[in-house]
């Protein structure tokens, strides 16, 4: 998950992200204004609900061979990777 997919201060050759010169548009690959960001509230549940669909699969009701004690933690995730690569820290709130 990352919270500003489109910004980085990188520009790596190997990286996934489309960059403006890629589309030939132009767009502030840096700096990420107040107004694009989501409520952290809406994002944390958005974050659970995918969450909750990827698992849908392994519910051992459903007849997966999952254990429910394993089932029933995965439903409730303790801690979120957020990214490898660093852009979260251009996140206008970090600091709150």
């Amino acid at each position: 998950m990352t919270p500003v997919v489109d910004k980085c201060t990188q520009s790596c050759d190997f990286c996934w992200r489309v960059v403006p010169s890629d589309v030939s548009v132009s767009w502030e690959q840096v700096t990420v204004s107040k107004e694009d960001v989501v409520p952290v509230d809406e994002l944390m549940d958005a974050v659970l609900m995918a969450n909750l669909r990827s698992l849908g699969g392994y519910n051992p009701d459903a007849g997966a061979k999952v254990p429910r004690e394993k089932y029933a933690e995965a439903r409730e995730p303790k801690h979120v990777a957020v990214s490898l690569a660093g852009e979260p820290t251009l996140h206008p709130q970090i600091s709150e």
